[in-house]
Order: structure tokens, then C-alpha cells, then sequence
């Protein structure tokens, strides 16, 4: 369960972080540098965790 909720969280991040950037595009404006670091972290805490790298045992 822990793992799976790891994954999901994640995964929500990058989702998050890419609707910032695509409003940004969408209103005209550069996007904001958080937005980019939502999408990495979010890849490398999913990426991360189905490879084993994090476990809450």
C-alpha cells in the first residue's frame, strides 16, 4: 500500500506541475520554474519508488 501511494503521489505531482505549465502557455505568459521542478520531481519520486530506490520499510 505504502508503495503504491508513493508511486500515486507522484505521479499527481508531474500531473499538477504540467496543468500549471499548460495554463501559463494558455494565458500568455512564460512559465514559472516550479512548474518544471513539479514535473521532474514527480517523475523521479514515481520512477523511484517502482524501482525500489524508496520504500517506507
Amino acid at each position: 500500500m505504502g508503495k503504491t501511494h508513493i508511486s500515486v503521489v507522484g505521479m499527481h505531482i508531474s500531473l499538477v506541475g504540467g496543468l500549471l505549465m499548460i495554463d501559463s502557455h494558455l494565458s500568455g505568459i512564460e512559465p514559472p520554474t516550479f512548474s518544471f521542478g513539479m514535473i521532474l520531481a514527480g517523475i523521479v519520486i514515481t520512477t523511484a519508488t517502482l524501482l525500489g530506490y524508496i520504500t517506507l520499510n
